[in-house]
């Protein structure tokens, strides 16, 4: 796995030193730190770490509300840390898209493989929407390339295979997308 900027987010100084060095040790890179909430909204604004590894209970913010307010800058991987076994935490924590969770005490090895995890399962989710988005943009162009083709079989007494065809040689010869060709006609 590629090193991480990975952004720590912990009050208590020992602890924080702790997963600074569980984090290295994995091979990977401190993007930063802070010990407060209010501190780390701006830092991981600033920054765009790759990960987040954040407590929950934070002075200022809680870790909580810290995620939800990184969440409406931009998407990112985050891991929460708790001293407290909580179920309405855990529905919480899914409900932002938290990608794991870890309870303390931990160890470097649980560090390193909830990283690696999460990383794996963002870049496969991040995938995935790609996708979606492609088919979706697709399926968008297509439908107006539909719509073109009918106006053509109205408008010139062209049949389906006609009206395709016409389009398909219009576009090739001008080099360019058919959809492109498609939103012409239809503007006329």
């Amino acid at each position: 796995m590629n090193k991480l900027n990975v952004f720590i987010v912990e009050d208590d100084p020992m602890v924080l030193f702790g997963f600074k060095t569980m984090v290295t040790s994995g091979g990977h890179i401190v993007a930063g730190t802070a010990t407060d909430g209010v501190t780390a909204l701006e830092k991981i604004v600033k920054l765009r770490p790759d990960i987040l590894l954040v407590d929950i209970n934070l002075p200022e913010m809680d870790g909580i509300t810290l995620l939800r307010k990184v969440k409406e800058h931009f998407d990112i991987p985050s891991i929460i840390i708790t001293g407290y076994k909580s179920e309405s935490l855990l529905e919480y924590a899914l409900e932002l898209g938290v990608f794991s969770y870890l309870q303390k005490p931990v160890d470097d090895i649980e560090v390193r493989m909830v990283l690696s995890l999460a990383m794996t399962r963002y870049n496969e989710l991040q995938a995935a929407q790609n996708e979606r988005d492609k088919a979706i943009t697709a399926l968008e162009e297509r439908k107006i390339i539909e719509r073109a083709k009918s106006s053509l079989m109205l408008q010139f007494n062209m049949s389906d295979e006609e009206a395709m065809r016409f389009m398909q040689k219009k576009a090739s010869s001008q080099s360019r997308k058919m959809v492109l060709l498609a939103q012409d006609i239809l503007k006329i």
